[in-house]
């Protein structure tokens, strides 16, 4: 089962900030922790690519585009509660809401 949500430059960027939290999070005691960083680490690795890409292609303040990203049922629910335990680590306001409206796109899909 795969689910496709669409996210602008603003989210990808806020969502690849805080998943890159995953490489510094080192203890993992519960087999609920190893499960979560290991698809965590995945998921970090493939929003680095768009990331690069988008700096690459140049397109990067063109708001109006929207990305679209593939994700797994697995990987989009584990998307979706990394980034709700790691929220409160956001360094501003902003990526704060940006990253909460990504949890809002993934809630409405995996519903």
């Amino acid at each position: 089962m795969k689910i496709d949500i669409k996210i602008n430059n603003d989210e990808l960027i806020a969502t690849n900030n805080l998943l890159q939290k995953c490489y510094q999070d080192t203890d993992c005691l519960t087999l609920e922790a190893k499960v979560f960083k290991s698809i965590g680490l995945q998921l970090a690795d493939m929003f680095e690519k768009k990331c690069k890409k988008k700096i690459k292609d140049g397109d990067l303040f063109d708001q109006k585009k929207q990305i679209k990203i593939g994700l797994k049922f697995y990987e989009a629910w584990a998307l979706k509660e990394i980034i709700r335990n790691f929220i409160h680590l956001s360094e501003t306001t902003f990526q704060h809401h940006q990253i909460q409206r990504v949890i809002n796109k993934l809630d409405k899909k995996i519903v």
